[in-house]
């Protein structure tokens, strides 16, 4: 008798998804020619989803060549896409492989390996051709063989049994006019007495858009776009906010505020550029400023790379054009004498500063802004007890 592989049931696949090792023999076809082969790979599997297969990069029998798309996973991290050229006929299929560069928490073991969407090639496990998950956002390879969908294969017929019809809830709320529900929205939403404060910890909306997905959809447009933020990230999370600010900006619009960057030293410099990017597509930016603990010379750095964002949206620069005007901005910091001096005189660029006396060239910006930047301090945070995660959370 043959032993038959017990079909995947995606009901019984965990959320948050795993990441394991499989034996299966995995091939990738791009015609006659085969472009990937190996026993050797990772499949991450989340609940109500085929697999999803990372391959070794030795495992490719052609070259790839990475282009500038990235996107933003949840789980695993910001993604890496590539370009395929087919040998044969010099065909050249965009974005349809990726990678992570640097994977998050059980996802180390799939940092630099290769997923594949299940087309324009052919994809096969164990000799059998999947078929491309629904959808173009998930990359999952369907078998049609070893795949159901239900926790059992026949599931027994019952009885049908006569139910008591059930009374219909009725939402008052949503039978008000939709203008009514508009200044609804604004009366709870917008503050026009001070901005809302967003800092780097888990990200929790208002508890009104919390309620439920149609009240979700009316409001957050008018929470987002009618108020002014204060925003607090560190320098090495600035690329996530920048992701962040971009589905805003698609599902609501451009928010307006200030920005304050924390832990920024000359050694950081290179991790600025989002800022640039930030200020050109991303955010209004008003004002921008470091915390405390980084002296003056680091305020006039991030205004100056704040006002490149909207110079070149004025004179319509192309991003090879911004990342110039950004390494020149680097260069000059790097050579002026203020960083010298310094230098010269023992102390570091981060020496930290008295917090009686504020920073020369922000006294515009509130007092609340800058509490709220030593707040978010570690040495604060460990005082009262505080833990954060990474995402963006509202604390007024």
């Amino acid at each position: 008798m043959s032993s038959a592989k017990p079909k995947l049931n995606p009901a019984t696949f965990p959320r948050p998804p795993t990441c394991e090792r499989t034996p299966r023999h995995l091939q990738v076809k791009w015609g006659d020619q085969i472009i990937a082969d190996t026993k050797d790979a990772y499949w991450v599997l989340e609940t109500y989803h085929p697999p999803t297969y990372y391959l070794p990069p030795l495992s490719m029998k052609i070259p790839l060549e990475k282009n500038t798309r990235n996107s933003f996973c949840e789980w695993k991290g910001i993604a890496s896409y590539y370009d395929l050229k087919n040998p044969s006929n010099g065909e050249v299929v965009k974005s349809r492989v990726w990678s992570y560069d640097d994977p998050s928490g059980r996802f180390k073991d799939i940092k630099d390996y290769l997923s594949f969407y299940a087309g324009p090639w052919d994809c096969f496990v164990d000799g059998e051709k999947v078929v491309p998950q629904p959808g173009d956002f998930y990359g999952g390879w369907n078998p049609t063989k070893t795949w159901r969908y239900s926790a059992t294969a026949n599931p027994p017929k019952k009885a049908p049994q006569k139910r008591k019809p059930r009374k219909a809830k009725v939402n008052h709320f949503m039978r008000l006019p939709a203008e009514l529900r508009n200044n609804i929205y604004e009366l709870v939403l917008v503050d026009n007495t001070k901005p809302q404060q967003i800092r780097h910890s888990k990200r929790k909306d208002p508890a009104l858009l919390r309620t439920c997905r149609q009240i979700r959809l009316e409001a957050r447009a008018i929470y987002y776009c009618l108020n002014e933020f204060s925003l607090i990230v560190s320098v090495d999370k600035l690329e996530l906010l920048r992701l962040w600010l971009q589905y805003i900006k698609l599902t609501c619009g451009k928010i307006r505020g200030n920005l304050c960057v924390r832990n920024c030293s000359l050694e950081d410099m290179g991790k600025l550029f989002p800022l640039v990017q930030i200020a050109y597509e991303g955010m209004d930016v008003q004002n921008v400023a470091p915390d405390y603990q980084s002296g003056s010379e680091m305020i006039i750095l991030l205004q100056g790379l704040a006002s490149i964002g909207p110079r070149a949206r004025r004179e319509k620069w192309d991003m090879k054009r911004i990342e110039i005007e950004f390494d020149n901005d680097m260069l000059a910091a790097v050579q002026a004498d203020l960083f010298r001096a310094v230098a010269m005189e023992g102390k570091s660029v981060g020496e930290p500063i008295d917090e009686t006396t504020r920073p020369t060239g922000i006294e515009h910006l509130d007092e609340q802004f800058f509490q709220a930047a030593r707040e978010d301090s570690p040495e604060v945070n460990h005082e009262h007890g505080r833990r954060h995660t990474s995402g963006w959370t509202i604390v007024n």
